[in-house]
């Protein structure tokens, strides 16, 4: 079945160096064995994503959807997440993905606020 989500632009997030970072030397918690620590400022932009300029949240993983939903869950993110996926092998689209897909809003571990920011695209 299509699921069909509000146009309210999607937003797409990936797991791993993104909401969680792998083998940090704090580690918080372990997935599968391996130690993990959650990427605050990422985590807190799709949060804001999905609260205050309600867009639909898409989080996907080049290591599949197992993977996404426990990190998922670990994080209690559930609530703010519409959709789970693999990360895209590639797309098919004739305009380049440059051309529509937006700003890259990545957020480094220690990024400051003051920092230069994308965040006018929330």
């Amino acid at each position: 079945m299509i699921q069909i989500p509000e146009n309210r632009g999607l937003v797409c997030f990936d797991v791993d160096s993104t909401l969680v970072e792998w083998f940090p030397t704090d580690a918080e918690f372990e997935i599968d064995g391996y130690p993990m620590s959650p990427m605050i400022e990422n985590i807190r932009m799709l949060k804001t994503m999905k609260t205050i300029a309600k867009r639909t949240i898409l989080v996907w993983s080049q290591s599949g959807v197992d993977h996404v939903e426990k990190v998922i869950n670990k994080l209690q993110l559930g609530d703010f997440v519409d959709f789970i996926s693999a990360k895209p092998i590639a797309y098919v689209d004739d305009y380049h993905c440059t051309d529509w897909i937006g700003p890259n809003l990545y957020r480094k571990k220690g990024y400051k606020k003051d920092d230069d920011d994308d965040c006018d695209f929330v």
